[in-house]
């Protein structure tokens, strides 16, 4: 954790929503310079999945994914979606719409939502790799792409979700690449910038549609949800694949509303990544979609082409790397017991009440399912058909998709919350990226009217003040900080902790950097007879191979026949002295 590892990785984010605005650029060849800046977020999550659908399939044809095929996808990226869009870009100038200014009170709520991601960066800035998946799959991954540009079939075969595709480890080793060493703390913080363009795509999406003091209340809610928050920056797949699901939901509800042309092709590349992120993408994108024909009913002859071509872009990438899986006799995204499952009901009622309870839990989610459900009332009560009849099959369809998911894996445990949890976690954000929008339609004109919300002049006095408010909260964190004396970077030797006389002693053989190098340093240590030999996680990323000593005298004589034998062993207090 350096101050240049922060600054590579900060630019390489830079970079992703540069390409994923020429991406923009070239689905929306009329937008304006206004609504590109209110639109970074949505590019910087279609640069997020463009990187990771093209290097993904670098993977499947046997192409290096290192720095310089990166830089030269990425470069190649650009370019064309620049020229695509240029060419099909209007003659005549267009006219931007206006985001509403601000207001002393939802200047007020920026100023939270910046405090908000504030707390989320300083926790991602120290934390390790020390969480079960992020050690055991995720991490891995990304370090192998990281320094060998491959994922070996036999690495795999023997990995904790060694099927999973690779569209995120592509992501994260690209990260590393940027960090410029395979610092896994530091990696932590790829997870923050992919929250920030999330929160970004959704107040930028809503900004002209949806009233500030409606809008931003839930932006603020994704990462004071309890459990996004405990997992906001954790190595696992489930948020990463979160965000992209709910951003494409949104864009598909936009869609239904407005019929922009550039909603849904935004949709397919978002679902295209999401399939490529975790397998069980597939059935969620199958839910956004079966949503929209349902709120397509009345047209349905009209949209049932496009919005299944949505849903066969997430099929052909997840088709795509199940390629690549059966060509090196891996075992395939598919339930391990085939349609076996469909005969046991009792998991199936199981499954279905696991699902709900947890959603409605409010330590998890707090209210966020009840107030969309209240929203699809308030829409119907107003007769906003559409709305309602999306957001409503939106959560039926994926209580009923995570409940197939639960049900087809008798690997899950249906009693782990943290597995069912990081499961219907996509579900709830769906819905909170959806609810504002359904709040604003029950409160605003008939249905399929596109919705704007008016920019009002403010006097400057309430302006000065609204952009003071955002300025304490964006300074909040640097200036804590300050007041601390400044940013600290710990370092390896942080968790090298000295020997106390009198106290418990460890001898300490090594802290290597992966379970397979510290096996075999145990190996040599058990060699010595020194006693019964451990490898466990330091809590930096690293693996400690060490045996308990007796005593000061005891632990001095093994470090004497371990550096006989090669090993340079030394006395160490355990980590809670």
């Amino acid at each position: 954790m350096t101050v240049r590892a922060i600054a590579g990785l900060t630019a390489l984010n830079v970079l992703l929503a540069v390409l994923g605005s020429a991406v923009l650029y070239a689905l929306r060849p009329k937008t304006t310079w206004r609504e590109l800046v209110r639109l970074v977020g949505v590019s910087y999550l279609l640069g997020v999945a463009s990187l990771m659908v093209a290097l993904s399939l670098l993977i499947v044809v046997g192409m290096p994914v290192n720095l310089l095929s990166t830089v030269l996808v990425g470069a190649a990226l650009l370019a064309l979606a620049f020229l695509l869009g240029r060419r099909r870009r209007p003659a005549e100038r267009a006219v931007g719409a206006e985001a509403p200014l601000l207001t002393v009170w939802s200047a007020a709520l920026f100023a939270l939502l910046a405090v908000c991601l504030e707390a989320v960066f300083r926790k991602g800035r120290l934390q390790g790799l020390i969480e079960f998946d992020g050690w055991d799959s995720w991490g891995p991954k990304a370090k192998a792409l990281y320094h060998f540009g491959h994922l070996d079939p036999h690495f795999l075969d023997g990995l904790p979700g060694g099927s999973y595709p690779p569209g995120l480890p592509a992501l994260l080793a690209t990260g590393l690449h940027a960090i410029g060493s395979d610092d896994v703390v530091t990696l932590h913080l790829q997870y923050w910038f992919l929250g920030l363009g999330f929160v970004a795509a959704l107040v930028g999406l809503l900004a002209t549609r949806v009233a500030p003091l409606l809008l931003l209340p839930f932006a603020l809610v994704i990462f004071v949800m309890p459990d996004i928050r405990s997992r906001s920056v954790d190595i696992y797949g489930d948020l990463p694949l979160g965000f992209l699901v709910a951003t494409a939901a949104l864009l598909i509800a936009l869609w239904l509303l407005e019929r922009q042309q550039w909603q849904l092709p935004a949709a397919s590349l978002m679902l295209a990544a999401a399939a490529l992120t975790k397998r069980e993408a597939i059935v969620l994108a199958g839910c956004v979609v079966v949503s929209a024909l349902v709120a397509s009913a009345s047209r349905i002859r009209r949209d049932w082409r496009p919005l299944l071509s949505v849903f066969l872009a997430a099929v052909a990438a997840t088709f795509l790397w199940q390629i690549w899986l059966w060509a090196h006799s891996l075992p395939g995204n598919g339930p391990s017991g085939g349609l076996h499952f469909l005969t046991d009901g009792a998991r199936a009622w199981d499954s279905l009440h696991v699902v709900v309870k947890n959603l409605f839990t409010f330590d998890l989610w707090l209210l966020s399912l009840t107030i969309a459900i209240a929203a699809t009332g308030l829409c119907l009560l107003v007769r906003a058909w559409r709305l309602a009849a999306y957001l409503a099959s939106l959560i039926v369809a994926d209580v009923l998709g995570c409940t197939v998911i639960l049900w087809s894996d008798s690997n899950l445990q249906l009693t782990d919350v943290n597995v069912v949890s990081r499961l219907v976690g996509t579900v709830a954000l769906s819905v909170a990226a959806i609810t504002p929008l359904a709040l604003q339609g029950a409160w605003g004109a008939e249905d399929g009217r596109r919705r704007t919300v008016a920019a009002i002049r403010r006097p400057v006095w309430q302006l000065g003040v609204a952009w003071a408010l955002v300025a304490a909260g964006a300074i909040a964190y640097p200036a804590t900080l300050l007041a601390e004396g400044g940013a600290k970077f710990p370092s390896d030797s942080d968790c090298i902790h000295a020997p106390v006389a009198g106290q418990s002693l460890l001898v300490v053989f090594g802290h290597t950097t992966s379970y397979a190098e510290a096996n075999r340093l145990r190996a040599r240590a058990l060699a010595l007879g020194a006693g019964p030999v451990r490898a466990e996680q330091d809590g930096c990323a690293r693996v400690r191979v060490s045996v308990a000593a007796a005593s000061a005298t005891d632990g001095e004589r093994i470090v004497r026949r371990a550096r006989a034998a090669g090993i340079q062993a030394r006395l160490e207090a355990p980590p809670s002295v």
